[in-house]
């Protein structure tokens, strides 16, 4: 990740006598013959291997792959060795997946007995990454799961427990190195309700003008991920245009980024830290009726919608280099598992599609957003229809501040 690039950097710089970090940065950031680096971040809830296999087959050059892998049973405790070992014989960084919420997470843990506290939680956590052989310093960092709507909300202590934790994580015990990660945020349901959507609105403009927050947030985190799946019924629209259903899916893709940029003066802290950090976590959970309706689908159909979606980020995040990153996209991979033979093969077909998709959409230039659809002049993967879809406009209200 960036924060990876800037220790070489400095490294190199301080090294190489004449050599400035900015010098070392240009050189050093972006591989030749691509027009930036990205980092392409995954939450990996299950089958991840899958995933990793169909990353690996599509690598673009230009693309440093994370892919997280979930804890077990007891959140606090990460998987064997050997989980994370597959992962990264395959050239993916993985990710420790640091689980908040969960009755057996960390939160859990610590408020179980008050001699505990959650900076040490944190630090603990760091130590049983490096206890697993999880190396920050080659970019196999950690990945909060999740901020929660308390913390959105403001509820008394809840953002308070959350910065210790992530602090602890970042500082890890004495003698390790500080570790930027990445944080997840709570889904967002994509509601077509006004009133649902205008309330959730006041509570995400409040929680954007808490500058201490985003301040101190800002030290320990490389890449805030919104998980923001997006529904199938608000893409298959027959007879949509590509471009039409690209502005409707960023409408809640980056509805965060769009209000913080509309923002006043006041909320320069929070806008700040998204202009860096910003990531839509698009929808690759398949097949899925909590998740953005993709039980609907089949895995034809699946393909397509992962694969407009990732033209829709390319192409918001290309025309607005102003409101979110250039280089960073990500998906949550949350399949819905069974022995059913069609699934199994759906789901290796979809994560090939997704594969393909983001490095067609990042590759060695010339590469455009609409590569993510097929080649020129073969720009089929952006198509199909849904019965009963139709284009969900509620989320348009974050273009302003009011």
């Amino acid at each position: 990740m960036r924060s990876l690039m800037w220790v070489l950097t400095l490294a190199v710089a301080l090294l190489v006598p004449g050599l400035s970090v900015a010098q070392t940065s240009d050189a050093e950031a972006v591989p030749p013959g691509c027009e930036r680096e990205y980092d392409a971040v995954f939450w990996g809830g299950i089958e991840q291997l899958v995933l990793a296999q169909a990353l690996a087959a599509e690598r673009s050059p230009c693309v440093e792959y994370f892919l997280t892998i979930p804890p077990r049973t007891d959140r606090t405790m990460l998987p064997a060795a050997a989980r994370f070992n597959e992962v990264r014989a395959l050239g993916i960084h993985p990710v420790a997946d640091i689980r908040w919420t969960s009755p057996t997470g960390w939160r859990a843990w610590v408020i179980a007995d008050p001699e505990r506290t959650f900076y040490e939680a944190g630090v603990l956590a760091r130590q049983r990454m490096a206890e697993r052989g999880l190396d920050v310093e080659a970019g196999e960092t950690w990945a909060f799961n999740e901020l929660t709507t308390e913390v959105l909300e403001g509820v008394p202590g809840a953002r308070a427990e959350v910065l210790e934790f992530i602090r602890g994580l970042y500082d890890g015990a004495p003698g390790m190195p500080k570790a930027r990660g990445i944080v997840f945020n709570v889904f967002v349901d994509s509601t077509s309700d006004p009133a649902e959507v205008a309330a959730y609105k006041a509570s995400l403009r409040s929680w954007l003008l808490d500058e201490a927050f985003w301040t101190e947030l800002d030290r320990y985190v490389d890449v805030f991920a919104n998980e923001v799946y997006a529904s199938s019924l608000s893409w298959g629209v027959s007879g949509a245009p590509l471009g039409q259903r690209a502005k409707r899916l960023n409408d809640y893709f980056q509805h965060m980024a769009i209000l913080a940029e509309a923002g006043q003066k006041s909320i320069e802290a929070a806008r700040s830290f998204l202009h860096r950090t910003y990531l839509p976590l698009a929808n690759a959970a398949w097949p899925h009726p909590f998740v953005g309706d993709t039980h609907l689908l089949s895995a034809e159909q699946m393909k397509h919608f992962v694969s407009t979606q990732v033209y829709a980020l390319r192409t918001f995040a290309e025309d607005h280099p102003k409101t979110v990153p250039q280089g960073l996209i990500g998906f949550g991979w949350a399949p819905i598992t069974g022995e059913d033979p069609v699934l199994v093969a759906g789901r290796v077909q979809i994560a090939a599609r997704l594969a393909a998709a983001i490095r067609a959409a990042t590759d060695e230039l010339p590469t455009e957003p609409k590569d993510a659809c097929g080649p020129p002049g073969d720009r089929l993967w952006c198509e199909g229809e849904l019965e009963s879809a139709w284009f969900n406009t509620a989320w348009r209200i974050f273009g302003d501040w009011e």
